[in-house]
């Protein structure tokens, strides 16, 4: 069933609090609005700009679809397995849709291991930027994960919507020099892996620990051996199956 998400009859800010990353922890509404030039990622999160409105400077979008809806979540990826193991890896996606992703998902060898994934988040295209942590800010998550392990998928829950028309580049990572990121191996950066009606998910790097390490390491024709869970939003005419679990296998 559709999801309706709730919208404030006025547009003013909230009362309480959000959750800025784990070293910040969480923060007013007017914090944000101080601090927002720092954390532009932020108000990308439903929940953020839910609860700080005029901080986000997204009252026009409450004004025009106070009912707004998404539909059914599903799954759209690359199956789990990949043999590559590396400690991050750095790729494109071009959203076709306006959607809410609710799971990022990896595939993290070592079934039962705890590990810190850290994922970030940029508009437009990554080259240029991979031995360059400022160009990145912080993760828009940064969470201990319990690892599924080799042909299994782990997830990594969020909430953060992109509008059709968008080019994102992500860097997903596991904190530390551990190779238990399992990655794919072919095209050049740039290539498009897989895509359906929604999105273009495409080949990218392999990326040392962090930011390239110390050496400034990266490894073309590298892509992501997981994917996305998300749901249209409302007035998107994408692709809408009903099935949870739609992957496209390894090129």
């Amino acid at each position: 069933p559709s999801v309706p998400i709730p919208s404030p009859s006025t547009c003013e800010d909230g009362k309480g609090t959000v959750q800025v990353n784990s070293v910040i922890g969480e923060k007013d509404c007017m914090w944000l609005e101080s601090n927002k030039n720092d954390y532009p990622w932020l108000c990308s999160f439903r929940d953020v700009s839910l609860e700080c409105p005029v901080a986000c400077d997204v009252c026009d979008v409450f004004e025009e679809d106070s009912s707004e809806e998404v539909g059914e979540t599903e799954i759209y990826g690359v199956q789990p397995s990949g043999q590559s193991r590396w400690h991050g890896n750095m790729f494109e996606v071009d959203f076709l849709q306006n959607i809410v992703i609710t799971e990022f998902l990896l595939h993290i060898r070592g079934a039962g291991n705890e590990r810190r994934v850290q994922i970030y988040m940029i508009d437009g295209a990554f080259t240029g930027k991979e031995f360059t942590a400022s160009s990145w800010g912080n993760p828009i998550v940064d969470q201990q994960v319990t690892s599924e392990g080799f042909g299994q998928l782990t997830s990594v829950n969020t909430n953060i919507s992109v509008n059709g028309g968008e080019k994102k580049s992500f860097y997903f990572t596991i904190a530390g020099t551990i190779e238990d990121m399992v990655i794919i191996n072919g095209s050049p950066a740039g290539n498009v892996i897989v895509q359906n009606e929604d999105m273009r998910i495409k080949w990218g790097k392999a990326i040392s620990y962090p930011f390239g390490g110390t050496s400034s390491q990266s490894f073309d024709g590298y892509g992501l051996n997981g994917g996305f869970q998300y749901a249209l939003r409302n007035g998107s005419n994408g692709c809408t199956d009903s099935s949870d679990a739609f992957y496209v296998d390894n090129v």
